[in-house]
């Protein structure tokens, strides 16, 4: 499961004070564009919606330990907007805790963030800039087809996200890494992408990336191939190029040893095959199409 993170200012809820408190406001905003490039199409939010009631929570920084829940939803509705849900504190301590600073930290003009935790629950519709003009008004919502058309250009591609596998809302300080992550993949031409990150954080971020494009890529190649193309040849060439420059990076790693050498062969073949499968699947079936094979 791989989840993903948006965020919105804590500021723009309404905050409930009866009982042990609590909030209420749109999660999620649908049809529009956001400042991560994705778009989510009206009624993403419907197949998730009883099940976020049942099972949903809220948290405090996207910590999952039952110990670490602050509240709960008590109603979630999506309507032309987006989805809009109310939720309600726990009693506990803790959970007042989080309550009494985020009060404190929106009174003096401090940041704080609501931010959910889904996973896209089909898979996303990549739309490059030459579409936009096309594509984005059949997604957009009524109203707001000129401001994401403006929005749009800031991007090299615009993900469409059909539904959404929604999980859980956290009250944030700061957006995480995530979320950096999500936006940094749409921002390829970013010269600069993954510097001042550790080490085990910029392989998560390479494997972020590699997921996205390898999806990014799956979606041009069927486009193409239902007009009867393939990918140009310079595309071609440069998948070609990353797929062979990752196995040389796998080649190049020394993985920790095991307890025999056959182990430790067998452990960095299925390392490789993991990390280069979707792209190599994408070059051998273009490959195939062509009747030019791989050297």
């Amino acid at each position: 499961m791989t989840v993903e993170h948006k965020f919105i200012s804590f500021a723009s809820f309404k905050a409930r004070t009866e009982g042990p408190g609590g909030w209420e406001g749109y999660l999620s905003k649908t049809g529009e564009v956001d400042d991560g490039g994705d778009l989510i199409l009206q009624g993403a939010y419907t197949d998730t919606t009883p099940d976020f009631l049942a099972r949903g929570f809220n948290a405090e920084s996207h910590d999952w330990t039952f110990s670490r829940m602050i509240g709960f939803p008590l109603s979630a509705k999506e309507d032309d907007e987006g989805l809009y849900v109310v939720s309600q504190y726990h009693s506990t301590a803790d959970a007042q805790l989080v309550r009494t600073k985020a009060q404190e930290r929106l009174a003096a003009g401090k940041g704080v963030y609501m931010s959910i935790g889904y996973e896209p629950g089909a898979p996303p519709i990549f739309i490059e800039p030459g579409e936009y003009a096309e594509k984005l008004p059949q997604y957009s919502r009524k109203g707001l087809e000129e401001q994401n058309m403006l929005k749009a250009l800031q991007f090299p591609v615009v993900r469409v996200i059909p539904k959404v596998i929604l999980y859980e809302g956290s009250i944030v300080s700061v957006p995480m890494l995530r979320s950096a992550e999500v936006t940094a993949v749409k921002s390829l031409g970013t010269p600069d992408l993954g510097t001042g990150l550790e080490y085990n954080e910029h392989a998560r971020w390479l494997g972020t990336a590699i997921g996205e494009f390898a999806d990014r890529t799956e979606a041009r190649a069927e486009m193409r191939t239902k007009e009867g193309r393939v990918l140009s040849q310079a595309n071609y060439d440069e998948l070609v190029s990353l797929w062979e420059r990752l196995g040389k990076l796998l080649e190049g790693a020394k993985p920790r040893p095991k307890a025999t050498e056959g182990d430790d062969e067998e452990s960095q073949a299925k390392a490789r095959k993991a990390l280069a499968v979707e792209l190599a699947r994408i070059v051998h079936r273009d490959s195939a199409r062509r009747g030019v094979p791989i050297k």
